[in-house]
């Protein structure tokens, strides 16, 4: 999902159908867009095997009855981490999630480029050489 400030830019290029462009007033995540992104994109690319589990912030938008009411619907479990909480899980960043993360941005360059040698949107280029960087 990528979220734009009050409009939609009129040059904006089709992007790829596991994508959405969207707008909030400010350009920030906001509850709405929080329930659409579950619905449209999170949910449905979760395994047939369920509880499944959403690690996340504490931000006020994920927090919502609607959220809740979506995700028990579809067993899903929310997990927010503890505000204040960053010198406790230092360890766990450190050493398990690090490994995680070096391992996830090295299958998602791997992807992004397979990608973008079969089809590519001028939008997706553009975003994938932005955030993507060998």
């Amino acid at each position: 999902m990528i979220i734009f400030a009050k409009n939609l830019p009129r040059d904006l290029q089709p992007v790829p159908e596991s994508w959405s462009a969207v707008k909030s007033p400010k350009g920030y995540m906001d509850s709405s867009l929080f329930v659409k992104w579950l619905n449209e994109s999170f949910i449905p690319n979760c395994g047939r095997s369920r509880p499944d589990l959403l690690i996340m912030d504490n931000l006020k938008a994920h927090l919502t009855p609607e959220a809740t009411d979506v995700a028990r619907t579809n067993q899903v479990e929310l997990f927010c981490l503890s505000p204040h909480s960053t010198h406790l899980l230092k360890l766990l960043d450190v050493r398990i999630l690090h490994l995680l993360k070096g391992n996830l941005a090295k299958v998602s360059q791997r992807l992004c480029f397979q990608s973008l040698q079969r089809s590519a949107t001028p939008a997706h280029q553009v975003c994938l050489e932005h955030a993507v960087t060998v």
